[in-house]
C-alpha cells in the first residue's frame, strides 16, 4: 500500500526536481517539471539525469508578451512581442499579451503659437504621429511685431500681421508706442541693476521693486492699448475726459487709442516719484550704498521725465482729429 501511495503522489504531483534515487519502474519518477530537460533514470546508479534540450524543443516561458518560445541550454525563452507602432510620440509596451500605445502629447510640442498639437497616430499625422489643429486659434491675437499699425492674429495656423483698416489714422500712434516700449525696457534695466548690483537691504528693496512693478504695469497697459490690444493684467487709473475742443467720439485710431492709453499712464509719473522718494528714504537709513543710490536716482529721474513726456504725447493724440479731417 505504501508503494502504491508513493506512485500515486508522483504521478499527480510531477515532482519539480529530481529524486535522489530512482528505480526506473516508477512513471515520471525523474520528472523535474522543466520542459527543456530530458529526464531519465540511470539503472546502474539509480540516479536521475536531466539533459538540457536545445531550440528544437518548443516550450512555454509563461510570459504572454513573448512569442516563439524555444528551449536554449535547458532554459525556456521567447522573443519579446514587437509593439513599436513607428510613432515617436507614443510609449509602446506589451501588457498581458496585448500591445499598448500610450500617446504623449508633450512630444508633439511646437513653437507655432497658432496651432495646438496632440499625439494621434494615423491618417493626417506627421512622421512623429502628431496632428496639428489651427482652428482653436483662428483670429486670436499672436506675437506682437512691434508695429502698432498692424493686426497681429492667427490665420490658418500662421501668425499674420496685416495693416489696420486706417493706416493714416494710426500712424500718429507709432512714436508714442515706441517711447512706451523704450521706457518699459528702462524699467527692466533698473530692476536688473537692483537685483544684480545694488544690493539693497531691509524693506527698501522690496518696496522699490513694488514701485517699479507699478510703473511697469502702467507702461505695459499703455503699450498694449496703443498697439490695439487688450492689456494682459492691471487696471487703468480712473476716467479721462477728451481734450478740450475734441468730440468724445473718436474718429481716428490715434484718438481712440490715445484716450484709453491715457487711462493707463495717468499714474505712471506718480509711481516713479514714489520710487524716488523711497530711494531717498532708503539711503538715509543706510539700506543701499551711495553709489547704488546715485545710479538708481539718475535712472529714476530719466524715467520720470520719460513718463511725463509719454503722458503728454498720448494726450496730444486726441488732437489728431483736426489734422486728418482737413
Amino acid at each position: 500500500m505504501l508503494i502504491l501511495a508513493l506512485v500515486f503522489t508522483l504521478v499527480l504531483g510531477r515532482q519539480a526536481r529530481a529524486q535522489e534515487t530512482c528505480t526506473g519502474t516508477v512513471p515520471l519518477e525523474c520528472d523535474d517539471g522543466d520542459a527543456c530537460t530530458a529526464d531519465a533514470c540511470d539503472l546502474t546508479s539509480h540516479t536521475c539525469s536531466h539533459a538540457p534540450l536545445g531550440p528544437e524543443q518548443s516550450c512555454d516561458d509563461g510570459d504572454a508578451c513573448t512569442t516563439g518560445d524555444r528551449c536554449a541550454d535547458g532554459t525556456c525563452a521567447g522573443v519579446p512581442l514587437d509593439c513599436n507602432d513607428g510613432a515617436a510620440c507614443t510609449d509602446d509596451f506589451c501588457d498581458g499579451g496585448a500591445c499598448v500605445h500610450d500617446p504623449v502629447d508633450d512630444r508633439c510640442a511646437t513653437t507655432n503659437e497658432c496651432v495646438q498639437t496632440q499625439c494621434l497616430p494615423g491618417p493626417g499625422a506627421d512622421a512623429r504621429g502628431c496632428v496639428s489643429d489651427s482652428a482653436p486659434f483662428e483670429s486670436t491675437a499672436c506675437s506682437e511685431d512691434q508695429n502698432p499699425c498692424t493686426v497681429d492674429q492667427c490665420r490658418a495656423g500662421a501668425c499674420t500681421h496685416d495693416p489696420v483698416d486706417d493706416p493714416s489714422g494710426c500712424s500718429p500712434v507709432v512714436p508714442s508706442y515706441r517711447r512706451a516700449l523704450d521706457l518699459r525696457a528702462g524699467v527692466e534695466r533698473l530692476l536688473a541693476y537692483m537685483s544684480d548690483e545694488a544690493q539693497v537691504s531691509g524693506d527698501t528693496g522690496s518696496r522699490l521693486d513694488d514701485d517699479l512693478a507699478a510703473v511697469a504695469a502702467d507702461l505695459d497697459g499703455a503699450a498694449a492699448i496703443l498697439a490695439g490690444r487688450m492689456p494682459e493684467a492691471g487696471q487703468p487709473q480712473g476716467l479721462v475726459r477728451p481734450a478740450r475742443g475734441v468730440p468724445l467720439a473718436a474718429d481716428t485710431i490715434a484718438q481712440e487709442r490715445g484716450r484709453v492709453a491715457l487711462l493707463w499712464l495717468r499714474g505712471a509719473p506718480a509711481h516713479v516719484q514714489d520710487f524716488l522718494g523711497r530711494l531717498s528714504s532708503g539711503r538715509r537709513h543706510g539700506d543701499l550704498t551711495p553709489d547704488a543710490a546715485q545710479e538708481l536716482r539718475r535712472n529714476g529721474r530719466i524715467l520720470l521725465v520719460g513718463t511725463k513726456n509719454l503722458k503728454r504725447d498720448v494726450k496730444n493724440l486726441q488732437r489728431t482729429f483736426s489734422v486728418f479731417q482737413r
